[in-house]
């Protein structure tokens, strides 16, 4: 299936237009918080400062919302551990 993760923020919106392949739903959870981890590597933040309302948000290729992960540095990490075989969280499915 192929995934594509829009940055969404309070006033604007980043639209991924390229998208990835993935097997499935899990694997499309685990490229979002490893992307989401990639925000606070290459801005070398301390803190979640400047995310705040920020989301990652996944949709399949026909526009099906899929989930939405917060851009927050210690839920990401929470995420990342997250074995893809487990059920998602269903607070962050739509």
């Amino acid at each position: 299936m192929r995934c594509f993760f829009h940055v969404i923020a309070p006033d604007d919106v980043v639209l991924d237009i390229t998208g990835i392949d993935v097997p499935d739903i899990a694997e499309a959870w685990v490229q979002a918080a490893l992307a989401v981890r990639e925000f606070f590597v290459e801005e070398d933040a301390d803190d979640d400062d400047g995310w705040e309302g920020w989301a990652l948000e996944a949709f399949d290729e026909a526009g099906k919302p899929l989930f939405s992960m917060p851009i927050n540095r210690q839920a990401t990490l929470q995420y990342v551990r997250c074995p893809a075989t487990q059920p998602l969280a269903p607070s962050m499915l739509h």
